[in-house]
C-alpha cells in the first residue's frame, strides 16, 4: 500500500494515516483499480481515514468512478478546476 501523499497524526512509533492523496496525470481502469485496491487496504486497517483521488485526464468512464460510493473515496478532477476560476 503505496500513497503520492498521506496526512497523519503520531501514533507510538509511526504515523497513523487520517488523509491519503494519490494523483494521476491520466486515470485509465487499471490506475483506478490500483488506487480502489490502496484505498480498500487502508479502510480494512482505519475506517475513518479519508481517501482522496485527484486526476488530469480521465480515460475511464465516469460510472466507474461511481462505483465505490459508499464513502471508500473523494475524487476530482484537476482539468475542470483548471477551466474555472481560482486555480492554483
Amino acid at each position: 500500500m503505496e500513497f503520492d501523499v498521506s496526512i497523519g497524526k503520531k501514533a507510538k512509533s509511526f504515523v497513523e494515516p487520517v488523509m491519503v492523496f494519490e494523483a494521476k496525470v491520466e486515470l485509465d481502469s487499471a490506475r483506478l483499480k490500483t488506487a480502489l485496491a490502496s484505498f480498500v487496504l487502508l479502510k480494512q486497517w482505519n475506517l475513518k481515514a479519508k481517501c482522496i483521488l485527484a486526476y488530469l485526464i480521465r480515460d475511464v468512464d465516469i460510472a466507474l468512478l461511481r462505483l465505490p460510493d459508499n464513502g471508500l473515496m473523494a475524487y476530482s478532477s484537476l482539468a475542470q478546476k483548471r477551466r474555472g476560476r481560482g486555480f492554483c
